[in-house]
């Protein structure tokens, strides 16, 4: 029997199949870790290239992945990418739509609608793709979609299959470097308020969406917030803090291992998007920390406490690096933003002249607002 045979055979089983199943597909959550595929509508014009399955979602069962409190909410950890979790694809109508097998490589070739089969982790489900006239979604626009579409394309390029600490400080330049495709054009205002806008106009940015899921899983597992081996004594707190007038300690329980750094680093860019992906760019992506050989420097204030009122007045911003269990603060760094550039320039640096018997507040932007640190200086 030849491939070709094997092929039609294949086909029409999957169409048989999928006439029963819904794109909306519900699988039981007791046999597979898999409970909901689906898609929003999916229209591209034609001549474009990408991959399908950074445009469709898997959910997994709850039980089946870790749920820490960094994420917005508990949903958004539930849900990859069909890319990411090795889906295999078939096009119904190769003339409209060809789609790689097994890496769900997509290229859109005429106006016509074509219907995806999807198969993933022993699910199935299926996805109608509408092609159309190339020009219809972006009349006026086509130099802008053209631009943020090869973006997209490069940043697929940078993708690992999987993330790790040797790659993971790339894939996050890489995604800097995507988000500058869109500064100083907003999505949202161009097109509507419709937030797949920017995947019809320009598929190939659906490849931020499986970099996004990847960063989120990367910190739900190595995030320190997520691991009690990093917390102190204190309910809620994850480092301890003592002063000398000279020098601020932070101390933590456990060494921060190279997973760690690599979770908080990348946790600037999901803060920072908040999850709303490229539509929620709007200004230039500023960077609040840089990892430099192994250790994390971040931004951090200090508000002095007054007694009067009972609360804390003024702050300034710090640098500090946390590449082990104790981090120390000797300079007080003052910076000035520069909106036009979404940048923080040093203003001026000083050394620390904290005066004895003081209470001060620490908190450090990198670990998010969940830990701040109160102590008096000795």
């Amino acid at each position: 029997m030849n491939k070709r045979r094997i092929s039609c055979l294949f086909l029409i089983f999957l169409l048989l199949f999928t006439a029963l199943v819904p794109a909306y597909t519900k699988v039981s959550a007791a046999k597979k870790k898999i409970t909901k595929i689906f898609s929003d509508d999916i229209t591209v014009e034609s001549g474009r290239q990408f991959y399908i399955g950074d445009m469709i979602s898997v959910k997994l069962d709850e039980k089946s992945v870790s749920l820490p409190v960094i994420l917005s909410t508990k949903e958004e950890n539930c849900l990859y990418t069909a890319t990411e979790k090795g889906a295999t694809y078939v096009s119904d109508c190769p003339e409209v739509l060809t789609v790689e097998e097994k890496s769900g490589y997509a290229c859109s070739k005429q106006p016509g609608t074509a219907t995806v089969m999807v198969h993933c982790m022993g699910a199935y489900a299926s996805f109608p793709v509408t092609v159309v006239e190339k020009g219809t979604l972006c009349a006026g626009n086509e130099e802008f979609a053209d631009k943020i579409d090869a973006a997209g394309e490069k940043l697929a390029k940078k993708i690992p299959k999987k993330l790790n600490t040797e790659n993971g400080y790339d894939l996050f330049r890489a995604l800097k470097s995507y988000l500058t495709a869109f500064q100083g054009h907003s999505v949202c205002t161009l097109y509507g308020w419709d937030s797949n806008y920017e995947y019809r106009i320009a598929p190939a940015c659906s490849s931020y969406e499986r970099a996004y899921s990847m960063l989120k899983h990367y910190i739900a597992k190595y995030h320190p917030m997520c691991d009690k081996k990093y917390w102190t004594a204190e309910e809620g707190q994850y480092f301890t803090v003592s002063a000398t007038s000279k020098q601020i300690t932070v101390n933590m329980k456990k060494k921060l291992t190279k997973q760690a750094l690599l979770a908080l680093y990348l946790q600037e860019i999901v803060y920072v998007v908040d999850g709303g992906g490229p539509s929620g760019i709007t200004y230039p992506l500023a960077i609040n920390t840089t990892v430099q050989k192994g250790k994390l420097e971040a931004r951090s204030f200090i508000g002095k406490y007054r007694d009067t009122d009972d609360r804390y007045i003024g702050h300034t911003i710090t640098l500090f690096k946390l590449g082990s269990k104790t981090g120390t603060v000797t300079h007080v760094y003052c910076t000035r933003y520069n909106p036009a550039n979404g940048k923080f320039k040093l203003h001026h640096k000083k050394k620390l002249a904290l005066k004895r018997g003081k209470k001060f507040f620490l908190r450090i932007y990198t670990f998010d607002f969940y830990w701040p640190g109160e102590f008096v200086v000795k």
